[in-house]
C-alpha cells in the first residue's frame, strides 16, 4: 500500500498559495480563490478549518505526477451543505468528455464513482442508501476488478456496472476537487488520500479511526467525580467548562476543565485534556 497524494486542507499546509500534497509526488494543488481559515472544535479541525467551497471554490493540479495505478483507493471527509443535487467532489481526467473517473453526489443523493475511457462508460457505482448533511467520511476501493464504497467505515452495499478500470488507462492531465457539473460543491471537503493499492478492511479502519482524532467532540454538561475516589470508573462522556461534584466530606468540590477533546478509536474512547484547575484548598490532605 503506498500513499500517492494526501491533502489535510488545513492552514498549516497552506503556503505560497497552494494546498501542500504531503507524499514525496509533491502535486500540490491551487485554490481558485484565497481560502479563509476559522477555527471551531466541533468541526473536522480545531487547529484549522475545512475546506470551504464558497470561499475558495475548486483546487487545481494540472499535470499531476505519478496518481495513475490499476488499482487504488480514494478516501476523504465530506461535509454537503445541501442535498438533491449533482455535486461533483473529486475528479481525474485525461480529457474532460471522454478519458476520466469521477466521485459525486447525486440528486438522489448517493456517492457515485464513474470510470469513463474513451468516451465509454467502464465503471459506474453507487450505494443503496443515501448520504445526509454534516461530516462523513468516504472510502471508495477497487481491486482491479471489483471496485467498493464505504461510508463512514461500513460497506454501502455499491451496485451497478463493474469492470477491471482505475485510472491507470489515462495519462492525467487535471487533479480536480471540489467542482461539479454545474458549478463548485456547496460543503466542506478534507483529508483526501489517494492510494495505488485497494486498502483492506484493517487499513480503512486504521485510517478512519486514526482521523476520528480530527473530528473533536466538545460537551457542556455536569460530571460526578465522587466514584472515582472511591475506585470506579465514571463515564467519561462529559467534558469541558465548569464540573462539580458533592464530595464524600459534604464540601463541594468544583473543577475547570478547558481544551478537552473526546474522540472514540474503534470501541474505545479517548480524553485528551490540557488543563485543570479546581479550589483544592478544599480538598481534605487525606485525600489530595
Amino acid at each position: 500500500m503506498a500513499l500517492i497524494g494526501h491533502w489535510t486542507l488545513a492552514e498549516d499546509n497552506y503556503s505560497g498559495g497552494v494546498f501542500q500534497d504531503l507524499t514525496a509526488n509533491n502535486n500540490d494543488v491551487t485554490p481558485a480563490n484565497a481560502p479563509v481559515f476559522t477555527t471551531n472544535q466541533q468541526e473536522r479541525e480545531d487547529r484549522a478549518t475545512v475546506f470551504v467551497k464558497a470561499s475558495f471554490d475548486e483546487l487545481i493540479k494540472n499535470n499531476p505526477a505519478n496518481l495513475s495505478s490499476a488499482s487504488g483507493s480514494i478516501t476523504f471527509w465530506a461535509k454537503f451543505t445541501v442535498l438533491g443535487v449533482v455535486e461533483r467532489i473529486f475528479e481525474l481526467e485525461e480529457t474532460f468528455a471522454n478519458d476520466y473517473l469521477v466521485i459525486f453526489k447525486g440528486a438522489d443523493n448517493k456517492i457515485y464513482i464513474r470510470v469513463v475511457d474513451a468516451g465509454v462508460l467502464k465503471v459506474s457505482r453507487a450505494p443503496t442508501s443515501t448520504i445526509s448533511t454534516g461530516w462523513h467520511h468516504i472510502a471508495i476501493t477497487h481491486t482491479g476488478s471489483t471496485t467498493e464504497i464505504f461510508i463512514d467505515n461500513v460497506d454501502a452495499i455499491a451496485t451497478g456496472t463493474d469492470g477491471a478500470f482505475w485510472t491507470a488507462h489515462l495519462v492525467i492531465s487535471k487533479l480536480n476537487i471540489g467542482h461539479n457539473y454545474n458549478g463548485y460543491m456547496d460543503g466542506d471537503i478534507d483529508n483526501v488520500r489517494i492510494y495505488d493499492t485497494a486498502l483492506t478492511p484493517a487499513e480503512r479502519a486504521v485510517i478512519y479511526n486514526a482521523e476520528l482524532f480530527w473530528n473533536p467532540i466538545t460537551i457542556d454538561a455536569e460530571m460526578d467525580f465522587s466514584g472515582a475516589l472511591a475506585g470506579s470508573n465514571p463515564d467519561w462522556l462529559v467534558l469541558d467548562d465548569i464540573l462539580a461534584w458533592q464530595g464524600e466530606w459534604d464540601e463541594e468540590i468544583y473543577y475547570s476543565i478547558g481544551d478537552t477533546v473526546l474522540y472514540q478509536a474503534g470501541d474505545e474512547f479517548h480524553v485528551f485534556i490540557s488543563k485543570i484547575s479546581h479550589n483544592v484548598s478544599n480538598i481534605p490532605t487525606s485525600s489530595a
